[in-house]
């Protein structure tokens, strides 16, 4: 569910306690730009999220790329299965001949240097940049499935939801005061709940083996708008 699916990020992303109301405003956008659930997203982000961040991808980058994936039919699994095949493609042979036949220096640190949009427009704006350049350093499912955006256009809508997902600070607080309750008193703020239930999260070794009872403990004891809101 989305519990599980934000502590998995925290981690995965080492985050601090003090990070968990942040990730869950960028899941928030990520559902406002969607349309899909937040229980989806969490979930299918967080099977990802190891793999981006060894790659160097962002958890902004990874939020845009899935939004510009779904906004045009792609199931959000689809999507990341694309998206993980993509961070794969890029340090294949094929991709480090292409990066230099543009005249691109590679190096491991390719996503955290230049990040995944940037290289992709450094990609697409090269003089050099041949019909299947895209498809050698990206993957051609990352096509199909549209996570490379098609013309000025598809960069433009990804740019958007890059700096939306960036931007998005206070966006589940918004959530949290709509969905709670009128007239009902409410004694932890959603940045003091998320806050909490991060905690929880980084105090265990081992979020699979160790940390369902903690972070359920965190969870139950949120009040019920917030409860509403995230799980």
């Amino acid at each position: 569910g989305t519990t599980k699916g934000l502590s998995q990020l925290l981690v995965a992303y080492g985050a601090d306690a003090s990070q968990a109301s942040s990730f869950a405003d960028k899941l928030a956008f990520a559902n406002k730009a969607t349309g899909e659930s937040t229980d989806v997203l969490a979930s299918q982000l967080a099977r990802l999220t190891p793999a981006a961040k060894a790659a160097g991808l962002g958890f902004d980058e990874l939020n845009a790329l899935l939004i510009q994936s779904t906004n045009q039919g792609i199931p959000a699994r689809q999507a990341l299965s694309a998206i993980e095949g993509s961070l794969k493609q890029i340090t294949t042979d094929t991709a480090r001949q292409e990066f230099a036949r543009l005249g691109i220096a590679f190096d491991e640190n390719i996503l955290k240097q230049k990040g995944y949009v940037g290289l992709l427009k450094q990609v697409n704006g090269s003089q050099n940049l041949a019909a299947d350049s895209i498809t050698k350093i990206f993957g051609e499912q990352a096509k199909l499935n549209k996570i490379i955006p098609a013309g000025a256009d598809g960069f433009l809508k990804l740019d958007q939801a890059l700096q939306g997902s960036i931007k998005s600070n206070g966006l589940a607080a918004t959530q949290f005061e709509k969905t709670a309750t009128a007239g009902k008193a409410v004694q932890v703020s959603v940045e003091e709940a998320f806050t909490t239930l991060g905690q929880a999260v980084l105090r265990v070794g081992n979020p699979v083996l160790q940390g369902t009872k903690a972070i359920a403990d965190a969870f139950i004891a949120l009040p019920e708008p917030v409860q509403n809101l995230i799980g």
